[in-house]
């Protein structure tokens, strides 16, 4: 995390896994697959579901955070998690 509570996705190893949460108790691992491509890993009260993958330029707590090119079997859409109030946790947990 850098000093804005934010993730520099540009120092992001291939592999690493981060931890995202959102209100109302949701909550996903996801896992850098590099170029700006996660995939989510791990799932719990969420739209997404493991398998997903998406594109995604900037991570910070506080924010709304936006999935862009969002892969699900033959869908391909845009996606934005934490509106309301933003992530509430954001943690790198593997690198």
């Amino acid at each position: 995390m850098d000093g804005r509570d934010g993730i520099d996705i540009d120092s992001l190893a291939v592999g690493t896994r981060i931890r995202i949460g959102w209100l109302p108790d949701r909550l996903c691992v996801i896992k850098y697959l590099g170029n700006y491509r996660f995939e989510a890993v791990e799932t719990r009260n969420s739209k997404l579901c493991a398998g997903d993958t998406f594109t995604c330029v900037h991570m910070q707590l506080g924010k709304e955070m936006c999935l862009d090119r969002l892969v699900r079997e033959n869908l391909d859409l845009n996606y934005v998690i934490g509106t309301r109030n933003g992530l509430t946790t954001l943690e790198i947990i593997e690198e």
